[in-house]
């Protein structure tokens, strides 16, 4: 079994190559792993794994972490495991809950492979992760970067050595080798928008076109392909970046099959390769045919605006939050460079614009 992700990792992987396999206790990662400990393409002694225990379920995440960290202690296996609130840090950043978990993931991912830990960091992603994906940012409003889907090696390091690997070949290995997994319960909740298209939407769409999957990452490869080709028609002289800003000339706006991918690689050139949507790819060539001073805010904090000759985009600079604290008093005080009276009142009345109410009584330092 598994012959395409044979001839992967025998085509990226150098024999000898250290490798980190990200698992998390699921099915398709343990798969993964007994795959690379056992198929002989790898040295067992290269072969490591990266747990990431994303405290998005309590207590079982961390049943799962121990699951995987017991696995590779009986194996020999070496084990790096993090452990990331990912709860906390999407609410601190206004992300999903599923965006702030990948942005932490390829942030030790990348950590792995700049510490020399790995030159590849592997993942279990399958053929029908690929089309979900795929969907997924049709749904949202893709454009034609987002057709084609997962890349065998992306990012210089992550590699995916069952991409091109049915699910059902993984359920049948692990049924086989009777190979030990957990379940992860947040799976079959419908809520996560992937959970959604995986639970709900997929066995339909399998179920009237079974060949549904291999047809998705079959216009994957075709896009992948056609796409640079596309970029090599564009002006790269249109676009200069200086100083944190990039700016694309206004001729790059002219012909409308082009512009969306002199924006992408704008975006691109400022570290933004994520979360930008068509609507936003949209809206920045749209300030092409505005009046100078035009703008619009973009993920991640950045921001086009409209100048003359060209449309610039550059992240905003965010102020720092005042840590200046002023006891509270009734009468006048000076807080931020404004005077804030306070008075006793003997019942709100709201409504009234520039006025808030307390209860004094749960004021300690009121007089």
């Amino acid at each position: 079994m598994f012959e395409k992700a044979e001839k992967i990792l025998t085509e990226y992987v150098e024999r000898g190559a250290k490798v980190c396999v990200a698992v998390s206790g699921g099915k398709d990662s343990m798969c993964l792993l007994d795959f690379c400990l056992k198929s002989g393409i790898l040295k067992k002694d290269s072969v490591s794994v990266v747990n990431i225990d994303h405290k998005i379920r309590a207590g079982t995440s961390e049943r799962d972490s121990a699951f995987v960290k017991a696995y590779c202690e009986k194996n020999g296996v070496e084990f790096f495991g993090y452990c990331v609130d990912i709860p906390s840090i999407a609410a601190a950043t206004g992300r999903s809950v599923e965006a702030a978990a990948r942005e932490e993931r390829y942030r030790i991912f990348s950590r792995l492979a700049e510490s020399g830990a790995c030159k590849f960091v592997l993942t279990a992603h399958h053929a029908l992760d690929n089309a979900e994906t795929v969907l997924m940012h049709l749904f949202r409003g893709s454009g034609i970067s987002g057709l084609k889907g997962m890349e065998i090696l992306s990012r210089g390091y992550v590699l995916h050595p069952f991409l091109t690997t049915e699910k059902s070949e993984i359920d049948e290995y692990a049924e086989r080798g009777n190979i030990p997994f957990v379940t992860d319960e947040t799976n079959a909740d419908s809520a996560y928008s992937r959970n959604f298209l995986r639970n709900e939407i997929m066995p339909l769409i399998v179920s009237r076109w079974g060949g549904a999957v291999r047809a998705v990452n079959s216009l994957c490869g075709e896009v992948g392909a056609v796409i640079p080709l596309i970029d090599s028609l564009a002006d790269k002289s249109l676009i200069s970046v200086s100083g944190g800003v990039a700016s694309i000339d206004l001729r790059a706006f002219g012909n409308l099959a082009l512009a969306p991918r002199y924006v992408i690689r704008a975006l691109e050139s400022l570290g933004i390769n994520c979360d930008a949507e068509r609507k936003h790819i949209d809206a920045v060539v749209a300030l092409a045919r505005k009046n100078t001073g035009a703008a619009v805010d973009l993920p991640h904090g950045a921001r086009a605006e409209k100048t003359y000759g060209a449309v610039n985009i550059f992240r905003k600079v965010q102020k720092e939050k005042s840590e200046e604290c002023v006891p509270f008093a009734l009468g006048s005080v000076e807080f931020c460079g404004k005077t804030i009276v306070s008075e006793r009142a003997d019942k709100a009345e709201f409504g009234k614009a520039g006025e808030l109410y307390f209860d004094l009584k749960k004021i300690s330092t009121a007089r």
